[in-house]
């Protein structure tokens, strides 16, 4: 069983990059809907990808404006959010969406340090976890977050 993550823009296997195509066959039978947020459509594509491989359907939104109207309207297991983003960022969002849902959302963001973790907490979300992370982390997170989902 080899070891998947997730590396800036591509994915790594070992010492061999892989850049596209299902990467993990990893027995894990998890039907879970992830709503992904994230203003760069690459990131999202390749977390569907990812988390595809895991058996995991992922949904996509491109703007903080349609993660909310997506969370309201797709019911996921999970948001995983991302925090910088143009039109809301992932603070207003996940605030919007606890106005409707208690869905688990989980911060997938570049941003680290204490205070916006502290603040993304405060937000509302349930969980905090610093881009690049690996395959495997990304997943651990997700899979206790979701106890009892899906």
């Amino acid at each position: 069983m080899g070891k998947y993550g997730l590396i800036g823009l591509s994915f790594k296997r070992g010492e061999e990059t892989v850049k596209s195509g299902i990467i993990n066959k990893e027995e894990h039978s998890m039907a879970l809907k992830i709503l992904s947020v994230d203003d760069d459509p690459s990131i999202t594509k390749l977390l569907s990808i990812l988390l595809g491989s895991y058996g995991m359907k992922v949904i996509i939104a491109n703007s903080g404006a349609q993660g909310v109207e997506m969370a309201r309207n797709e019911s996921p297991d999970l948001v995983l959010l991302d925090i910088m983003m143009p039109d809301m960022n992932g603070l207003e969002v996940c605030q919007a969406i606890r106005t409707f849902s208690d869905v688990p959302i989980l911060a997938f963001s570049a941003l680290g340090g204490r205070d916006q973790v502290a603040k993304a907490m405060e937000a509302g979300f349930n969980g905090f976890l610093e881009k690049p992370a690996s395959g495997d982390v990304l997943v651990a997170h997700i899979t206790k977050l979701t106890e009892g989902r899906g």
